[in-house]
């Protein structure tokens, strides 16, 4: 299940299973962090600053933006429903 702490590499996972017909995606909306990877830090000499920055850019091909925006899943499940829930609306789904 997918939802808005879902970022980054994740993100990345979910892009490539979404290429097989045979993938459903089910939760929320994704938190669309995947345009920056590769986070390194540094610390000031008297350790009061740290500076935290990407070393890398992933650009999408496709005209469809994901930074800021997420990836929405095929079958929409709220976050306030139980997880009880939401694994059955799976289940009935699948069958």
């Amino acid at each position: 299940m997918m939802g808005k702490r879902t970022a980054s590499a994740a993100e990345q996972f979910i892009i490539d299973l979404k290429q097989s017909w045979k993938v459903k995606t089910f939760g929320s909306q994704t938190a669309g962090t995947i345009d920056i990877a590769n986070i390194s830090t540094i610390q000031s000499t008297d350790k009061k600053l740290t500076l935290v920055y990407s070393t890398s850019r992933f650009i999408i091909i496709s005209k469809l933006a994901i930074d800021d925006v997420g990836i929405l899943p095929d079958y929409y499940i709220d976050d306030k429903i139980s997880e009880e829930a939401w694994l059955k609306f799976i289940l009935d789904r699948m069958h």
